[in-house]
């Protein structure tokens, strides 16, 4: 959870005095920085099985949860796509979703703000994908930006204290909860 961040010089201090507070209490994760229009992108999950949904279909879910805000998206296995995106978009906001976590350290790399990342239950079972969301949260990614579900297979265990999807959200239905997560 979080707050929104405040526009510097709105509170009664100087912005020399306020730019450094509000700066390290976005790194800690304690605040959330304000959703724009259209700047969110969703590195989405599976979506080559049978009733798996396609990478456009899991951003609507976010976008529910976002209060209809727009998002893009791209398929877990197109690291192009997010690159030039992020390219596009240097202060948009990121979610990386089960499949698509597999790109975690990377993704974070690129992002200007680490803060900015979400990743929402990664596949904890696949080391390769374990070693990218511990390297993003060594890079500054909130360990509270990392939402896990109820076991491996949906993030569990994958990090130290991450933050939790409710009880009885299914995996899918988890886009939705982190929408209005993200869109408080």
């Amino acid at each position: 959870m979080g707050l929104f961040l405040p526009r510097a010089g709105t509170r009664s201090y100087p912005k020399w005095v306020y730019l450094p507070i509000m700066k390290r209490l976005l790194l800690m994760g304690l605040l959330v920085p304000a959703l724009s229009q259209g700047q969110v992108l969703l590195v989405a999950g599976l979506d080559n099985r049978p009733g798996d949904l396609s990478a456009g279909s899991q951003a609507r879910l976010l976008s529910e949860g976002l209060h209809g805000a727009k998002v893009d998206a791209v398929r877990y296995s197109d690291l192009a796509g997010a690159r030039s995106w992020i390219r596009n978009h240097p202060r948009g906001t990121v979610v990386l979703f089960s499949a698509g976590c597999g790109w975690s350290d990377e993704v974070s790399v690129l992002v200007r703000d680490p803060a900015r990342v979400w990743i929402l239950e990664p596949w904890a079972k696949g080391q390769s994908t374990c070693r990218g969301v511990r390297a993003a949260v060594s890079m500054g990614v909130p360990v509270s930006h990392v939402v896990v579900g109820p076991n491996a297979g949906r993030g569990l265990g994958i990090v130290c204290a991450p933050a939790r999807t409710p009880p009885g959200t299914g995996h899918l239905g988890s886009l939705r909860t982190l929408g209005r997560l993200i869109g408080r």
